[in-house]
């Protein structure tokens, strides 16, 4: 908290936060960003009680998502934007970023991995997004989806899918 507070007070131009605590404290910090207008947040951490049955950490995030936060995951591996080379990714990032007109989005932030960094280090395929999605409790694949089509820098959408929202915003 006071680590949070001193980390705000020194910025009023923060736009995105990334959550990289337990996920015991990070609705607390997501809650405190909110209350401070930041509007989007990437988190990594897990462990939201993402069962059927929410429990009290899921249904704060997803009230949060519910009042206008944009969030990434959670239980995600973040977002790379090779375009803008904004990296807020926990997984292995080749060091030289190749832009280009590929937009990948995985719910499985592994996976994932496993195809972007080959393709982009030992193939040579320019990326221009890799988003990981995770659970979705804000921004779905099919949200992703419409964004990359709608970035005239983007020409493939590739997705590695286990479960959509709404699939019929796909159509």
């Amino acid at each position: 908290d006071e680590l949070l507070q001193r980390g705000l007070e020194t910025r009023d131009d923060v736009e995105c936060i990334v959550i990289a605590v337990p996920a015991r404290v990070a609705c607390d910090v997501m809650e405190q960003a909110f209350a401070r207008g930041i509007r989007a947040a990437i988190v990594l951490a897990g462990g939201f009680d993402d069962s059927e049955k929410d429990g009290p950490l899921g249904t704060r995030l997803k009230a949060l998502a519910q009042q206008g936060m944009c969030i990434a995951g959670p239980n995600c591996f973040g977002v790379v934007n090779v375009n803008t080379g904004m990296v807020a990714f926990n997984g292995v990032v080749p060091k030289e970023l190749t832009s280009g007109r590929v937009a990948l989005v995985s719910q499985s932030g592994s996976l994932g991995n496993f195809v972007f960094g080959p393709l982009m280090r030992d193939r040579k395929v320019g990326f221009s997004y890799f988003v990981s999605c995770g659970n979705q409790v804000g921004a779905t694949i099919e949200d992703y989806a419409e964004y990359f089509v709608a970035d005239p820098g983007v020409s493939v959408i590739a997705a590695i899918v286990e479960d959509l929202k709404n699939p019929r915003k796909l159509e």
